[in-house]
């Protein structure tokens, strides 16, 4: 069993291919393409953390296209239709997991920046490295405030698929 993270599938967001200017003709293909790019990394065994802004309305039709676990870290395009027709493991805010010795913030925001840091900042700061999306294309690599790194899990910088966890940490100055 892998885990796996991924952020702003948009599924069904007509508008997400031009205002992140994602390489699909249409919605149908772009829906098709991150269904077939996740199964093809993910197993149905494994875990996936989703950092938010799965999709817009209905997301029934989703539900049993995609392999794994999928636990739902709430972005600002999910809403009660988003979890309400797409049956979570578990949905929340923000989440501390542990991997390879590592405490790992789950968030949609990328807190660091002076435009979010409003957003969602978790009361406590018992975390080495955060993984976030929202931004899509504007943020690559890992970065740093100086104390922590984070780096962006949006699908525009990852080939519109999930990554396994251990290899966005491969390259992490944290685990060096």
């Amino acid at each position: 069993m892998n885990t796996f993270i991924v952020s702003d599938t948009h599924f069904k967001h007509r508008r997400i291919i031009e205002y992140c200017d994602r390489p699909f003709g249409s919605v149908a293909e772009m829906n098709e393409c991150l269904i077939h790019n996740w199964n093809s990394s993910v197993d149905p065994a494994d875990t996936v953390y989703h950092l938010g802004d799965v999709g817009f309305g209905d997301l029934s039709e989703f539900q049993h296209r995609l392999n794994g676990t999928i636990h739902l870290i709430q972005g600002n395009h999910d809403s009660s239709t988003t979890w309400n027709t797409f049956s979570f493991a578990s949905r929340q805010q923000h989440l501390i997991i542990e991997h390879q010795g590592l405490r790992i913030l789950l968030i949609h925001y990328p807190i660091h920046t002076e435009e979010f840091v409003r957003h969602q900042r978790p009361r406590h700061s018992d975390w080495d490295v955060c993984l976030y999306g929202h931004v899509h294309n504007r943020r690559q690599g890992w970065e740093t405030d100086g104390v922590r790194w984070y780096r962006n899990c949006s699908v525009e910088v990852h080939n519109y698929a999930p990554v396994l966890l251990s290899n966005l940490l491969v390259d992490c100055p944290a685990c060096i």
